[in-house]
């Protein structure tokens, strides 16, 4: 009886004892696969980073460009206006 009890503990302890080096393992290859995905973002963070830094200054050089163009628009009426107006006191 008593043997029969050890050998089922034995068989216990076998099987938790395989059951945990294949959890481990697993944890092993999560750890890893979750090192090397932190990598990848960390990189796709920078990338972003830098993208976003672009176009900003990009859009910020269309607003100017923009603004010159609105300031063009509104001489070049003013001038086409007062020509007019000049027009119509020549004698």
């Amino acid at each position: 009886m008593v043997l029969e009890e050890l050998d089922a503990t034995r068989k216990l302890l076998e099987d938790l004892s395989k059951r945990y080096e294949e959890l481990e393992a697993k944890s092993k290859a999560d750890i890893k696969f979750l090192a090397k995905e932190f990598k990848s973002l960390k990189n796709s963070q920078t990338t972003l980073k830098q993208e976003l830094s672009q176009s900003l200054k990009e859009k910020s050089e269309v607003e100017v460009v923009y603004a010159l163009l609105l300031l063009y628009h509104c001489f070049i009426s003013s001038f086409l206006r007062n020509s007019h107006l000049m027009g119509s006191y020549i004698i």
